[in-house]
């Protein structure tokens, strides 16, 4: 019980409410994040589709 729950390194939560209206696509969203943070995003995914 006394267990905590770990985030993976590199990944951080975040959160922000906005109207439907001004949503970004994905396509802007990940042309704001580095080159490494997609590789690891994609690698993360690949992992997840093995399992």
């Amino acid at each position: 019980m006394g267990e905590s729950k770990r985030s993976r390194p590199g990944m951080e939560k975040s959160v922000s409410k906005i109207s439907i209206k001004n949503q970004p696509g994905d396509f802007a969203y990940w042309q704001t994040c580095s080159y490494q943070e997609r590789l690891d995003a994609l690698e993360q995914i690949r992992q997840k589709y093995h399992r």
